[in-house]
C-alpha cells in the first residue's frame, strides 16, 4: 500500500515539470471523455428511448 501514495508523489512532481505535456494530456483525455459521453447519450436516446414519433406507420403509402 506505500507505492500508492509514492506514485501519486511522482506523477504530481512529473506533471509540474512539463506543464505543456500535460495540459495537453489533460485536454485530450477530457476531449475523450466529452465526445464519448455525448455518443452514449445519443446512440441512448435514438435506440432505447425512441425518437418521439408516435404513429410513425399511419403516414406511409399504401
Amino acid at each position: 500500500m506505500g507505492a500508492i501514495p509514492k506514485d501519486f508523489k511522482l506523477g504530481i512532481r512529473t506533471l509540474t515539470k512539463k506543464p505543456a505535456s500535460s495540459s495537453t494530456a489533460i485536454l485530450a483525455f477530457g476531449l475523450g471523455i466529452g465526445l464519448c459521453a455525448i455518443m452514449f447519450s445519443i446512440i441512448y436516446g435514438v435506440y432505447f428511448r425512441g425518437i418521439g414519433v408516435s404513429e410513425a406507420d399511419t403516414d406511409l403509402p399504401q
